[in-house]
């Protein structure tokens, strides 16, 4: 389908900067009940930081959380920025699977797409694109190729995901990225799950109220594994680092994207099967 600009028209219509924003960018899903919501906040450390946040009906699942890539040499995406531009569309994939529970099925959501550009040199540009279903929300980064930037060397990954720190997370923590996934599963809440565990993937959550999260990720394609580091009250991704190179979590040339972060939302565990 054809993709509009919105907010950014907004932005030159309200003749203000994007610091001064007094809305965040969301993508709602078809029926409203969930929301995947972008902001550049201002941290100690930095202003116009982006950030996410995603509220499922009235219930805000992940508070304002940091997205972010460390990259090779020391530079990193997700820091001071400003907003490019911002485009929305619907999204409906159609497809057949060979085993299931459904044989048809059907993705129905909103897509939104938020251009940055760095406001320091190198003043690169990247994007951050938003998609918001009826159980659950996703997204991910992008990286187009530019004159002066055509490989990507990812050494670290700075996405957040702030859950309430009284949620009981069903964790299973992990002796490193090569082990097997054979481990016993322990529940304590997000606050309790000490900081040296390494988190395999999926990680399912029961929010105070009874709602449940699940993180995952998926469309992995020449990237590294996701896994989840408690600290803090959050979790952050950290990527399964390469072999032959263990600073370093991706190359690849550009334009690249990753895979996509998935929060997948039900008000009882079975909606999530």
């Amino acid at each position: 389908m054809t993709r509009t600009i919105l907010l950014a028209i907004l932005y030159l219509l309200a003749g203000r900067g994007v610091s001064e924003a007094a809305f965040p960018i969301t993508a709602a899903s078809p029926d409203g009940g969930v929301r995947i919501e972008f902001a550049l906040r201002n941290m100690s450390d930095a202003d116009n930081v982006p950030h996410y946040r995603v509220v499922f009906g009235n219930v805000e699942v992940v508070a304002p959380s940091r997205l972010g890539m460390d990259l090779e040499g020391g530079s990193s995406l997700g820091g001071s920025c400003e907003i490019v531009a911002v485009e929305s569309r619907m999204i409906r994939d159609v497809f057949t699977q060979i085993s299931g529970k459904r044989r048809n099925v059907v993705g129905h959501a909103t897509e939104t797409l938020v251009r940055l550009r760095e406001t320091v040199a190198p003043k690169r540009t990247w994007e951050v694109v938003l998609r918001a279903y009826d159980d659950g929300a996703a997204f991910r980064y992008q990286f187009p190729k530019q004159d002066d930037w055509k490989t990507l060397a990812i050494a670290k990954e700075r996405t957040e995901f702030r859950l309430p720190t009284e949620a009981k997370a069903f964790a299973l923590p992990l002796n490193g990225f090569t082990t097997s996934y054979e481990q016993r599963y322990q529940t304590k809440a997000i606050k309790e799950l000490p900081k040296d565990w390494l988190l395999g993937l999926p990680l399912l959550c029961e929010l105070p109220k009874g709602e449940f999260v699940a993180i995952t990720e998926t469309n992995i394609s020449e990237f590294a594994g996701m896994y989840l580091a408690p600290g803090g009250g959050r979790l952050t991704a950290t990527l399964s680092p390469l072999i032959d190179d263990p600073k370093i979590a991706v190359r690849a040339m550009l334009p690249h994207a990753s895979p996509w972060r998935v929060v997948m939302l039900g008000d009882r565990v079975g909606r999530l099967v």
